[in-house]
C-alpha cells in the first residue's frame, strides 16, 4: 500500500522513505497546482485498462503522457500529473491498488 506525506511541496513515500518535490509550474509559492512525473508500469491484466481515462475524469489532474511503451502483456507510460497535491496523492494511491508498480521519478534536492 502506498503511503505520502506531504510537507509543503515535497511528497515523502512512507514505504521506500524516498522524497519526492512536486514542481510549482507557475514558480511561485503560493501556486495551488502542483506537477509530479510519475512511471507506471502494468502487467497483462492491466495493460486493457483505462486507467489513464480514470486517472483524467475520476482525479482533479491533467494527465500528460510523456513516454510510453505498451504490448499486449506489459506495459509502462511515463505520465505527469498536474493539479492539486491532495488529488496527486489520491490518483497515485487508486493506481496502487490496482496493482500497477508506480515510481515517482522526481527527487527533492537537499532534502
Amino acid at each position: 500500500m502506498l503511503s505520502f506525506i506531504i510537507r509543503g511541496n515535497l511528497l515523502e513515500d512512507q514505504t521506500s522513505r524516498r522524497i519526492f518535490c512536486a514542481e510549482e509550474p507557475s514558480g511561485g509559492r503560493l501556486a495551488s497546482m502542483t506537477k509530479v512525473d510519475l512511471t507506471i508500469s502494468a502487467r497483462k491484466e492491466a495493460v486493457a485498462e483505462p486507467w489513464l481515462w480514470r486517472l483524467g475524469q475520476d482525479f482533479k489532474v491533467r494527465v500528460n503522457i510523456v513516454k510510453a511503451n505498451v504490448d499486449s502483456d506489459f506495459g509502462w507510460v511515463h505520465v505527469q500529473l498536474e493539479g492539486p497535491v491532495e488529488e496527486i496523492q489520491r490518483a497515485t494511491a487508486w493506481l496502487m491498488t490496482t496493482g500497477m508498480h508506480v515510481e515517482a521519478q522526481q527527487r527533492a534536492v537537499g532534502a
